[in-house]
């Protein structure tokens, strides 16, 4: 009987000494799969705030060509027969703003945190008479935070369309 004790006493002490090398095993795993998958993680948040960022600006495009399409045609205090729309880069962030005319407008605000756009400043024209509007260049391009991601948001000149095609960096 005292033979049974002491056996299971020991068998105590072997496993205590088994189960700490587990431990470390495990941990040393964990941090090596830590190791691996956050980067990707990180990657994968980038890429997701780029493509909130791309469908905000394309939702913001889309109510400017509307606005401009049904709103008066010339606005209050001007001759100017457009609604302008720009997309810049303001204290680290993009800002677009919108201008009936001369006057600031209705939406305004900011896309996602981490993301910029080239080039610095890009303005689209819409008018009430005219295919998509006056401007030159239908075209701006967003990068995510790292500049791993780029997403291309561009505006059928003739339809109006707003198209986002993703750009391999």
């Amino acid at each position: 009987m005292e033979r049974g004790m002491r056996s299971s006493r020991r068998g105590w002490r072997c496993r205590r000494g088994y189960v700490l090398a587990e431990a470390l095993f495990l941990t040393a795993v964990l941090a090596l799969a830590a190791g691996l998958l956050l980067p990707r993680l990180s990657d994968w948040l980038d890429e997701r705030r780029l493509d909130l960022a791309a469908l905000e600006a394309c939702a913001v495009i889309r109510t400017v060509q509307e606005d401009a399409r049904s709103g008066e045609v010339k606005y209050p205090g001007t001759s100017l027969e457009y609604k302008e729309l720009s997309f810049q880069m303001k204290n680290g962030r993009v800002r677009y703003i919108c201008r009936r005319g001369i006057q600031s407008a209705p939406p305004t605000g900011y896309l996602p945190e981490g993301v910029t756009v080239s080039p610095v400043t890009a303005t689209l024209r819409f008018m009430k008479d005219s295919f998509a509007g006056a401007s030159t260049d239908y075209s701006f391009t967003l990068y995510s935070p790292r500049r791993k991601f780029a997403r291309r948001v561009t505006v059928a000149m003739y339809t109006g369309r707003v198209r986002v095609e993703p750009i391999t960096l």
